[in-house]
């Protein structure tokens, strides 16, 4: 007969090996931006697009200069990263358990479920299939070691260098930080060192160091893209936003997955009814951490986040480590049986597989037609011109060339047919694609461009188009 914690290690290893396999970086491709950025960081150009990320940039030149044009190959890189963030999540729970509730538990191993969970949160995961939502996972793994620097700074100064170091590696990875000298000062209210004051104001003194280096670099601060609602002060629209990105951190995409939807909603109900049941001189810790949670949303009330589809997940990538932290200590402090809360995790883990498979496999078809596009260019006479109808922007999300489709001919096929490329119309991103896409060739005697007609099911080229194979 199995142990019980036999048991619970083979659910987890099947948990986190069906999300390897969803990531498989193997079966993705270069995606829409994928082609103006890269081809950028491959001419050793920073700051890229007016944006203030050279950690990023420097990471995708590295990429490049060890793989080259192959796609996989970054892919993996994201997938690297995230399972060392996923680790670092842990790591954070761990020292949040003993900090302030004075909790080393070894039966409910609440630090490795946090890991997990994080690794397989679904409704983030547009930052690990996307090539470019790399700045989201490098902005969190320095955050979280800011973090975890930043809470044993008393222990010993090689955490005091940590914190220093991690912040400003965060700072130039992703704008998702800023929220963190407030979430410092507040958790610097509630401690009780001498002293405590001192490291806020490092923090806060290198966070307007960075503003200054930043403003120098980009002369700006906040672009029209990042923070339209707040210039404009409509904030209603922002009102909205924050409300989308609160229900999205739970939930899937409103047109995916319907089981998972509504599963998802009855154990977010079960999760509350354990938040009640948790201790009341612990509770206000708890909430603490769902408060830094809703915090960590506010750089992205601007921009919001797509309903119909995984566009914008990426933002909620740092959100969804504290939100996850706090899942898992609602989970395991509440006064409930143990059995009941391994079956909630179960569920919960469960459900995010189903709709991470979901995102994966609109992932997967996105790059597929990527390279389906870029392969009948490939054979097309490159002296021709190429008119482009219904170019498809994106499906359920997943981009495929909302951009770069001239920058992935010249970069990958030939770069003097770059020009040749003419884009009359886009199709609607809230119509998908079909499954099983085709190219359907359509023989028309002339000497004029190319016709490349982006149907609901199927590639029509026209022309005086060349033999299919």
């Amino acid at each position: 007969m199995l142990h019980k914690k036999n048991i619970y290690f083979l659910f987890a290893s099947i948990i986190v090996l069906a999300a390897f396999y969803l990531y498989d970086p193997f079966a993705l491709y270069f995606q829409s931006d994928d082609f103006i950025h890269i081809k950028w960081s491959s001419e050793g150009i920073i700051f890229q697009d007016n944006a203030f990320r050279p950690v990023c940039d420097l990471s995708v030149m590295l990429d490049y200069f060890l793989f080259g044009k192959n796609a996989w190959a970054y892919h993996l890189t994201n997938l690297v990263l995230h399972s060392i963030t996923s680790v670092l999540v842990g790591v954070l729970c761990t020292i949040v358990l003993k900090k302030y509730f004075e909790i080393i538990s070894q039966r409910f191993f609440p630090s490795i479920a946090c890991s997990i969970l994080f690794f397989i949160y679904a409704s983030h995961s547009e930052a690990v299939f996307w090539i470019l939502g790399r700045s989201a996972i490098l902005g969190t793994l320095f955050s979280l070691l800011f973090l975890i620097g930043f809470l044993q700074k008393e222990k010993h100064p090689a955490f005091i260098f940590l914190y220093i170091i991690s912040w400003v590696l965060a700072l130039l990875s992703y704008e998702s930080c800023w929220v963190l000298p407030v979430i410092v000062f507040l958790i610097t209210c509630l401690e009780k060192e001498k002293n405590k004051w001192k490291h806020f104001a490092i923090v806060f003194i290198i966070f307007i160091v960075y503003l200054f280096v930043r403003y120098f670099f980009i002369h700006q601060l906040l672009g029209i893209y990042e923070a339209g609602s707040f210039f404009s002060g409509d904030w209603k629209t922002l009102s909205q936003h924050f409300l989308l990105l609160v229900s999205r951190s739970f939930l899937p995409w409103y047109s995916g997955n319907v089981i998972a939807f509504y599963g998802l909603i009855i154990l977010a109900i079960i999760l509350i009814l354990f938040f009640l049941r948790i201790q009341n001189a612990i509770k206000k810790k708890v909430v603490f951490i769902f408060i830094c949670f809703l915090i960590s949303l506010l750089p992205y009330i601007s921009l919001g986040i797509d309903t119909n589809g995984v566009e914008g997940e990426r933002f909620l990538y740092f959100p969804i480590m504290l939100l996850g932290i706090f899942i898992v200590l609602v989970v395991y402090l509440a006064a409930i049986k143990a059995f009941y809360k391994e079956l909630w995790l179960l569920f919960f883990c469960g459900f995010q597989i189903m709709v991470l498979q979901e995102n994966s496999a609109n992932q997967q078809f996105a790059g597929k037609i990527v390279q389906t596009v870029l392969h009948e260019i490939a054979r097309a006479d490159p002296s021709k011109k190429i008119m482009v109808k219904g170019l498809p922007q994106c499906q359920y999300g997943a981009l495929i060339f909302r951009a770069g489709l001239p920058e992935a001919t010249g970069w990958l096929i030939n770069k003097d047919q770059e020009k040749n490329i003419i884009i009359v119309s886009q199709r609607s991103e809230v119509l998908p694609l079909a499954k099983n896409y085709k190219v359907e060739y359509v023989r028309v005697p002339t000497t004029g461009p190319y016709q490349f007609n982006f149907k609901d099911s199927a590639l029509q080229i026209s022309g005086n188009v060349f033999s299919p194979k």
